[in-house]
């Protein structure tokens, strides 16, 4: 009698169905997670870092998207640097860095205007940095031109664009404070309303859990991301670097990441000690408008 090949038919359909089923997922993680964006090449610097491939790889999802070839673009982090406009001394060391990184000015200031041309002068991308509502308002005063829930309508859509009138060349907004502010619909369509007809894109800085902020941009249309990273909530120099790593580690797994940072001197030192690190891990700094989608 000749030996059955029933069994080794069986174990290569099995394999199959498993290739086809492992395919499947790794597609639909690559759309949903992976997808990366074209963007600057990563700055010379030195190599040096002591981020772990191993570790910041070491999700199943994430080598699975690498098997399948989904994960072969760099990885890449969008910093936007908030609260431009008070000193020019804080926007040299930033612009001194030379990568690519996202300015996000106050408006009406006393260097609002100046700074807005002068960074985009020299390369860097410029954004608004609207001021709103936070729910501690009596404790923290948004500032100039800022976004109240009792305001009507017309207002909201007056200050909008009278604050975009004051960062020129702002390509994109997202907002100064505003916990309270992204929390309601009402203000947020208004917002969006009126950010799309000036076809500006929306980052929420995502100050509050409940924000409805990247929800309302999406519904509208509007090219849009939620920051994921406070990279200075404590201004030690040690601490940033270590919100730094963990931008690193999302922008690793996910294959794209933001954080956001403010204008001061630590913030820009330890991201400039953090270059060798990300250029060793091949990580792409990129301008936040290349991550909106």
């Amino acid at each position: 009698m000749k030996p059955s090949n029933k069994p080794i038919l069986k174990r290569v359909k099995a394999v199959i169905c498993t290739s086809l089923i492992l395919f499947t997922l790794a597609s639909v993680l690559a759309q949903v997670e992976i997808f990366s964006w074209n963007g600057f090449p990563p700055s010379d610097v030195a190599k040096a870092g002591d981020l772990s491939r191993t570790e910041t790889y070491n999700r199943g999802w994430g080598r699975l998207a690498n098997l399948f070839g989904y994960a072969g673009n760099a990885p890449q982090i969008a910093i936007i640097i908030d609260d431009f406009g008070y000193q020019q001394k804080a926007a040299d060391l930033f612009m001194a860095l030379n990568v690519p990184l996202t300015f996000a000015i106050l408006p009406n200031l006393s260097l609002s205007t100046q700074l807005a041309v002068q960074a985009k002068q020299q390369g860097y991308e410029v954004m608004l940095h609207l001021p709103m509502e936070p729910h501690n308002a009596y404790v923290n005063n948004p500032g100039e031109l800022a976004i109240w829930t009792y305001m009507t309508q017309e207002k909201i859509r007056q200050m909008v664009n009278e604050a975009v009138d004051s960062v020129p060349g702002s390509v994109g907004v997202n907002n100064h404070m505003g916990s309270k502010a992204t929390e309601n619909s009402g203000v947020m369509q208004v917002l969006m309303e009126t950010l799309k007809g000036q076809d500006l894109f929306f980052i929420d800085s995502f100050t509050s859990r409940n924000s409805i902020a990247y929800r309302t941009a999406k519904a509208y249309h509007i090219p849009t991301a939620r920051n994921q990273v406070f990279l200075d909530n404590s201004k030690d120099l040690n601490d940033i670097k270590k919100q730094i790593r963990q931008l690193a580690r999302i922008a690793m797994g996910r294959g794209v990441a933001i954080g956001i940072g403010h204008a001061h001197t630590n913030m820009a030192r330890a991201l400039r000690e953090s270059l060798p690190m990300l250029q060793t891990e091949g990580i792409q700094l990129v301008f936040a408008s290349q991550v909106v989608r």
